[in-house]
């Protein structure tokens, strides 16, 4: 698959013009617009993080053309809460970890000696799935 390096073109091309159901951002700002824009009808925003520095601020007209939900997700504040949750979400992602039935997106791997590379990465927002640090 070549990717266009545009996300909402390759979101159009890649979903035949509907769009994807759901997003889920910790960028944060300026990718706001586009991820809302690459939403099918009645898709779902997950806002869970800012690490573009910015919290986004969405325009209700732009969830109302499409009928877009935009959730906040703030996973400290509610793992504070109930810190007992944790152990019960491990509890049942870890058979379907096992099972094969989940696939996470893995991106590159750097050593421990290149944590730099792998932050400037995810600054320069190159990252595709999540970037892992190996320890040994």
């Amino acid at each position: 698959m070549v990717l266009a390096g545009d996300f909402e073109e390759d979101v159009r091309r890649l979903t035949g013009e509907r769009g994807v159901d759901l997003v889920v951002d910790p960028v944060g700002g300026d990718r706001l617009a586009g991820s809302l824009n690459s939403l099918a009808r009645e898709g779902r925003y997950l806002v869970v993080g800012a690490v573009g520095g910015d919290v986004p601020q969405v325009k209700v007209d732009s969830l109302m053309r499409k009928n877009l939900d935009v959730s906040g997700i703030g996973w400290g504040a509610f793992w504070a809460e109930q810190p007992f949750f944790l152990q019960q979400q491990w509890a049942e992602l870890l058979p379907l970890l096992e099972a094969g039935k989940l696939a996470p997106v893995l991106g590159r791997r750097y050593p421990l000696d290149q944590a730099s590379q792998a932050l400037l990465e995810l600054d320069q927002r190159r990252a595709r799935g999540k970037v892992l640090l190996d320890v040994r």
